[in-house]
């Protein structure tokens, strides 16, 4: 989606990564959550306040989440390529830190 410049798509795509690899988490870890608050709720109480996750990253996929709710429901908002390149590293980042707390 990057190369075609959907910003928009792009944002989406990075989000649902995040999130599915948190949905993940929780459901190793014997967590529900039935909506993305409630998701964003259940990975900051079971893993960013207990440690295992830096703040900044529980902070980032909070606002990736605001993002993708700009970017699918406002269609006054455009997301910009300078906003998606501040979001494919934080991305990686967090994936590859669920990757090592599913694997242990």
């Amino acid at each position: 989606m990057c190369r075609q410049k959907y910003w928009d798509i792009a944002s989406n795509r990075y989000y649902y990564a995040c999130y599915h690899a948190v949905q993940a988490l929780l459901i190793k870890n014997e967590l529900v959550a039935h909506t993305h608050d409630g998701l964003l709720t259940q990975f900051g109480l079971h893993f960013v306040k207990a440690g295992k996750v830096e703040s900044r990253l529980g902070a980032f996929l909070s606002r990736m989440e605001q993002l993708r709710e700009k970017g699918d429901y406002n269609c006054f908002y455009a997301i910009t390529e300078e906003e998606i390149a501040t979001i494919t590293e934080p991305t990686k980042e967090l994936i590859q830190r669920i990757e090592e707390l599913l694997a242990e």
